[in-house]
């Protein structure tokens, strides 16, 4: 588990993070998301999109939190930001 799965979850937090700032930008409607339907017409799909993100946003966290109780991370960030 060394440096490599260290960046590899660096790279989950990060993707999450992308996935935040995507969220908010689809819910306010600054980013848009469309699909043709059979007929050929644009239905919007942000907001289905957004929760997309929303529930692939929460298994990264899990899989990060369950990273971080394995190698105590939660534990050392704690203890230095006392120090």
């Amino acid at each position: 588990m060394g440096v490599m799965h260290s960046e590899f979850v660096e790279r989950l937090r990060q993707a999450v993070q992308e996935h935040e700032e995507r969220i908010v930008r689809l819910e306010n409607g600054d980013e848009k998301v469309f699909r043709s339907d059979r007929d050929g017409q644009k239905e919007d799909i942000s907001l289905q999109t957004a929760d997309h993100y929303r529930r692939l946003s929460h298994h990264l966290r899990e899989v990060i939190s369950r990273h971080d109780l394995k190698t105590g991370h939660d534990a050392e960030t704690k203890k230095q930001e006392h120090l």
